[in-house]
């Protein structure tokens, strides 16, 4: 840590807090890092390294918060800047008495206007030597702060990427999905996961599609899937479970011409979420209970069928967003889990 009499007491806390959270990060696990960095958590692990993963990362957001304002930390002026501000002080200064003096006729001097630009400048000059020499200490500690400064900068840069690459869906969404996993899953299974939370407007996940119902004023239109979650295990029931969360998005470029004649462009974005929910049961342990396959909403489709071996269940639901950056909701997930068990009974 950097230690100096010339920085205050609330300034070298600053620069010991952001030093302390860029060694907590690097002290981070390799996985833990690579998934802050890569906007990305996928691969096959147990329940409870998922969730320890995604414990560590909302931690270190919460940790990195703390110098998450823009005030934070200020670029202090170096002591080149401090001399060059006192050398134009002098030069203003003298300028406003030397024109007050001429303006009154107190003393005039009737020297060309080079000559009065020359003393002028050769005054400031002096002034701003005679500032270094009487303010040594000031230009000493100015130039500690620069040099603090120029080393703290970038790791604080660091620290707030890595802050704002850690999403609010991984506390919000992520954390309670893996809470249930942990729960549901035994700790010797596997859970294959992939959590993603990168912009949707990449070129990997444009589709090609016609866009039937698009207005005549629709110059062309665009279409996006993303998927955002995609989890699937073996329950500890020996139902064997696939969850996936799809963001849909089309962007309409819209072309209008009002009565005027004065032509408007605009872009027009959708956004939805898909829930997709897959759940193989099996008959040794559950039998479809007598009302059979309930009525679901509109905006959820159940799709069954049942073999010797295994009832499966495909249940997706489909909900339209307001935002450009929708999130998604755990709660839909278990309550269409929760919609399959309810169609079914333990033997």
């Amino acid at each position: 840590m950097m230690s100096s009499s010339l920085l205050s007491t609330d300034l070298q806390a600053k620069y010991d807090l952001i030093e302390n959270l860029h060694d907590q990060y690097t002290h981070l696990p390799d996985d833990v890092q690579s998934a802050i960095s890569q906007e990305l958590l996928t691969g096959k692990k147990n329940s409870s390294e998922w969730l320890d993963i995604v414990q560590q990362m909302i931690a270190y957001k919460y940790e990195a918060r703390q110098v998450n304002s823009n005030r934070f930390l200020e670029k202090p002026m170096s002591a080149k800047q401090l001399i060059r501000n006192a050398f134009w002080q002098a030069v203003l200064v003298i300028s406003i008495l030397w024109a007050v003096v001429e303006h009154t006729g107190l003393y005039s001097l009737s020297w060309p206007l080079f000559a009065y630009v020359g003393v002028i400048l050769l005054a400031g000059t002096a002034y701003a030597l005679v500032k270094m020499v009487q303010k040594k200490e000031v230009l000493k500690e100015a130039g500690v702060r620069v040099a603090a400064y120029k080393k703290y900068a970038p790791l604080l840069k660091k620290i707030r990427a890595a802050e704002s690459k850690i999403a609010a869906t991984y506390e919000k969404f992520l954390y309670p999905m893996l809470v249930l996993f942990k729960e549901e899953l035994p700790s010797q299974h596997l859970l294959s996961l992939h959590f993603n939370t990168v912009h949707w407007k990449l070129s990997q996940y444009k589709v090609d599609q016609p866009d039937p119902q698009a207005p005549r004023h629709v110059i062309s239109s665009e279409f996006y899937e993303m998927p955002v979650f995609e989890a699937m295990g073996k329950l500890a029931d020996g139902a064997v479970m696939q969850l996936q969360v799809l963001r849909i998005v089309r962007v309409r470029n819209i072309r209008k011409v009002n009565p005027r004649g004065k032509i408007k462009y605009k872009t027009k974005t959708k956004y939805k979420l898909l829930y997709k929910v897959q759940l193989s049961l099996p008959t040794q342990a559950y039998q479809l209970v007598p009302h059979s396959i309930e009525t679901p909403a509109e905006n959820i489709k159940v799709q069954f069928a049942s073999s010797e071996k295994r009832h499966t269940f495909k249940v997706q639901q489909v909900e339209v967003r307001s935002s450009n950056n929708p999130l998604p909701e755990h709660k839909v997930l278990i309550e269409l889990l929760g919609l399959i068990y309810h169609q079914v009974k333990s033997v």
